[in-house]
């Protein structure tokens, strides 16, 4: 794939891990507005968190933090 991709990462996530994932993705995106970014203590679903466990999703009360949905905007207003 050819086009810009905006990967994300959260450090508490459980079940894809920035560490494991982002130096890959970064390496393989090709298209010059492609992006990685890694959201400090987010989880799965970005929100911020203790531990990352699935459990957790549902005690707090943000379904997104609304500093990763400002930098999914962002990308794209830079793309278009």
């Amino acid at each position: 794939f050819d086009g810009p991709v905006f990967a994300l990462y959260g450090t508490k996530d459980v079940q894809v891990s920035s560490a494991q994932n982002a130096d890959g993705m970064l390496a393989a995106l090709q298209h010059e507005k492609s992006n990685v970014q890694i959201f400090e203590n987010h989880n799965h679903l970005f929100q911020l968190a203790e531990t990352g466990a699935m459990s957790e999703y549902i005690e707090i009360e943000n379904t997104m933090e609304p500093e990763v949905l400002e930098a999914i905007g962002n990308w794209l207003e830079d793309i278009f």
